[in-house]
This record gives C-alpha cells, sequence and structure tokens, in this order.
C-alpha cells in the first residue's frame, strides 16, 4: 500500500463510501392506479351503461370500418375515454365517503 505525502496510506479503501445514517431503509408505500372501488360493483349495470355509451358515439361501428392503424389507435382512445365516462358514473371512487348531513349544514 502506498504512504501519502503526510504517512496517510492511500489504496482501495480511501474508496469505501460510509453511509450517513445506519437506520434500515423503509421500503416505499405501494403505489396504486386504481382509481375506483369496485368491490360492490353492479357489472350488469356498467355493461349496460358501456353499450348505452358506446352506440351513443358510434365507436362500435367505427371499429368495424376500421382500416389504418391511425384509424386502430383513434378508435382505441375514443374506446378507453367511454369505459372511462362509464366508470365516473358508476363507481365511486377510491377514499371519497358518503357523508351524512347535520341539521345546521355542517358533515360528519
Amino acid at each position: 500500500m502506498e504512504s501519502g505525502q503526510n504517512g496517510n496510506n492511500i489504496g482501495p479503501q480511501r474508496d469505501r463510501v460510509q453511509p450517513a445514517s445506519k437506520r434500515p431503509i423503509k421500503p416505499m408505500e405501494p403505489i396504486t392506479t386504481r382509481r375506483y372501488n369496485t368491490n360492490k360493483a353492479d357489472w350488469t349495470e356498467f355493461c349496460l351503461q358501456l353499450r348505452n355509451t358506446l352506440q351513443k358515439y358510434g365507436i362500435a361501428e367505427k371499429v368495424e370500418r376500421t382500416k389504418r392503424p391511425e384509424d386502430l389507435e383513434a378508435n382505441s382512445r375514443e374506446y378507453i375515454a367511454a369505459i372511462q365516462e362509464v366508470c365516473e358514473e358508476i363507481f365511486p371512487k377510491i377514499g371519497q365517503r358518503k357523508t351524512k348531513r347535520i341539521p345546521g349544514g355542517q358533515r360528519n
């Protein structure tokens, strides 16, 4: 091992980095992309609403007439938008709670 100007050893040990903290690293909280509470979903109602929404925008007919990849991309976006629209109408969002009104305008 080499010795520096002031007698300090230089070598492989200089590359070691000591952690700033000896505490264990906490795992990250899980991230969810779930927006809606589907636990008590009325899937029959969802299907009926989705069918009506697809008919309202003529999406099914557009998909059948699709010839170009660009059209397929546009139809896919419309289809996804229709699903999201129905989800907004049918399912409660995660984290929303129903509140009871108390006389006097205050919420519980």
